[in-house]
């Protein structure tokens, strides 16, 4: 009669955690980079000198993560096989991790590293949203304003962490259809 062995199969944690957070420190360095690059001289030339482009890497290391941190916990930690559901998992942890760090980092740089570049940040948000909204009535925009200039830093900083978690679940949605490997 041929024995079952009851093998423990390590969790997604561990890897998941550990390449979020990696990510989410160079994520850091190129938001510092690109905040040493702006000129918070005035809104002007905050507009002319912040490079948007940077902002975008954010998530391609989120994709990073998620992918990396896939494939590692299947090739380091489960022997080369795993769920698609164990691979969504990863794929999440990963993004949870990365948005946590990313929270922190926007919350110590928006109160103490660039204050001056969250007040701007609100101004064009102000912008962006009234040009939405162009049949805005004035009590409207009032309130778009009011909303917006009353906004924390704390209260723009948590969403990251959804949003870092949100996507980072849907990326793994998609990545886990490759990344996975059954046995069979």
């Amino acid at each position: 009669m041929e024995e079952v062995q009851n093998i423990k199969k390590p969790g997604p944690w561990a890897t998941s955690l550990k390449w979020g957070v990696i990510f989410g420190l160079i994520s850091i360095a190129v938001g510092l980079t690109g905040s040493l690059l702006t000129d918070y001289s005035s809104y002007e030339t905050f507009k002319e000198t912040n490079p948007q482009f940077l902002q975008y890497l954010g998530f391609v290391f989120m994709i990073g993560s998620v992918i990396v941190a896939q494939i590692q916990h299947r090739k380091k930690d489960l022997g080369g096989y795993m769920s698609y559901g164990r691979s969504v998992g990863v794929a999440t942890i990963s993004g949870l991790a990365l948005g946590i760090v990313s929270a922190v980092y926007m919350l110590i740089s928006m109160e103490f590293l660039f204050p001056e570049a969250f007040d701007y940040m609100k101004q064009l948000q102000i912008e962006k949203t009234l040009e939405w909204f162009p049949n805005a009535t004035p009590e409207q925009e009032d309130q778009i304003i009011e909303r917006t200039q009353n906004q924390s830093s704390l209260g723009s900083a948590l969403p990251a962490i959804l949003t870092f978690t949100f996507f980072s679940l849907v990326i793994g949605l998609i990545s886990g259809i490759f990344t996975r490997k059954s046995e069979e």
